[in-house]
């Protein structure tokens, strides 16, 4: 049956009609045997499709681009999508006495100086890139692999249990929608995250959108971004983090209360050897 012309957001184009099925199954943990027998008509399948990429543009712009720096990007998107404080990208103040010896750090929300990509270590840089998202500079915003392999083990378990995630789907999740609705297990939301992501990665370099996902990201004890992690781990900046602390940082993320080097190091380096693990892949 010849499929009905319609002008698609270039996710459609690259994943047609196992689109919604996928994400369905990823949203709901469906049975795998309900999958295996489902079908979806062309029709009916334009049809949400129109629908969902309606309700997207009415819901995001991200376009003309904000100008400035990856910093003044993500400030510009937090303030257009979730208001509130300004900035929107809340830092913290370091008191020096005057001979340049540091008193302490001063926040309300919590510890975080933003920095440049090129002030992070490459070892975090790298080991953050092959925990969270393996083929980050070569897919599109979405990993088609995982995304199946997700399905497919939803399926068989009949609940969420991965949701194939890439850093700019984290990075989206992190700039357009409050921290309430983050993890909301609604279509609408997870169909929202691909679009967002391809998008994202049209309009900005690998490089930009790794630089905003690293400062943005939680590891734990009111640390946010790399900088400050550094800082409260290890008293050091970010640019001079070694291999073996710079993997230690690299998997808290996923779990900060689980994965708490203060609390619970068996468990952070137990994280640290599988992050290692996943460098030499």
């Amino acid at each position: 049956m010849n499929r009905p012309s319609v002008s698609y957001h270039p996710i459609i184009a690259k994943y047609p009609l196992a689109f919604l099925g996928l994400l369905v199954g990823l949203i709901s943990g469906c049975t795998y045997s309900l999958l295996r027998t489902a079908t979806l008509p062309a029709d009916s399948f334009v049809a949400q499709y129109r629908q969902y990429e309606a309700n997207y543009h009415r819901t995001f712009q991200l376009v003309p681009r904000p100008e400035g720096t990856p910093f003044d990007v993500a400030e510009a998107y937090l303030r257009r999508y979730q208001p509130g404080p300004l900035p929107r990208i809340f830092q913290h103040s370091t008191l020096y006495d005057r001979t340049g010896v540091k008193l302490g750090d001063f926040f309300d929300e919590g510890r975080r100086k933003w920095v440049p990509l090129e002030a992070i270590s490459p070892h975090l840089r790298n080991a953050v890139v092959a925990t969270e998202d393996a083929s980050f500079y070569d897919n599109d915003g979405i990993d088609t692999k995982r995304l199946v392999a997700a399905l497919v083990q939803n399926a068989e378990e009949g609940e969420i249990v991965s949701g194939a995630s890439t850093i700019t789907m984290q990075l989206a999740r992190q700039l357009f929608y409050s921290p309430e609705d983050r993890f909301a297990p609604t279509l609408d939301r997870k169909i929202n995250e691909l679009f967002l992501a391809q998008d994202l990665t049209a309009l900005y370099t690998k490089d930009e959108i790794l630089e905003m996902y690293l400062n943005l990201i939680y590891f734990g004890h009111l640390a946010y971004g790399p900088e400050a992690a550094s800082q409260v781990y290890f008293n050091k900046s970010a640019a001079n983090l070694t291999l073996p602390e710079a993997t230690l940082l690299a998997g808290i993320p996923q779990m900060p209360g689980e994965y708490d080097l203060y609390l619970n190091f068996d468990s952070v380096r137990a994280r640290q050897r599988i992050v290692l693990d996943l460098m030499v892949q």
